[in-house]
């Protein structure tokens, strides 16, 4: 299911409580664990958005625009997919998704691609969360 919920809230409204609170209704019927928001959610202070999806063990996938090239140096660390990375990890060699007609055995091979990717690359938090 692609769609599970909507919340609207107006151009002046705080967008962030109400979308915690979408998440919150779509967890008690689906197990989630990686989130991606658009660029609005990269802009939210980290306590008002990413700490709080961590406490739901959820990972963000933040999106990155065209001038970042899809990552981010983060003091000297690569940012991309939401997690820091080694800084010789690039997108460029990040396992490319499969199309919308892949069969389930695609989508398995790249999920172990990406498990492989990140047990090399990605930096290990030390701490549960992000307290």
């Amino acid at each position: 299911m692609l769609i599970d919920g909507l919340v609207l809230t107006p151009a002046s409204g705080d967008a962030a409580p109400a979308s915690l609170g979408l998440v919150d209704r779509v967890m008690e019927r689906h197990r989630v664990r990686t989130l991606m928001g658009d660029t609005l959610y990269t802009n939210f202070k980290p306590a008002r958005w990413a700490y709080p999806l961590a406490q739901r063990g959820i990972r963000q996938g933040l999106p990155l625009g065209k001038s970042h090239h899809g990552t981010m140096d983060v003091k000297g660390a690569t940012l991309f997919h939401g997690w820091l990375h080694c800084p010789s990890a690039t997108i460029e060699t990040f396992p490319s998704m499969p199309g919308p007609t892949a069969s389930k055995e695609e989508w398995e091979k790249v999920t172990d691609e990406v498990d492989e990717f990140q047990q090399r690359f990605a930096f290990t938090r030390k701490e549960s969360g992000l307290g």
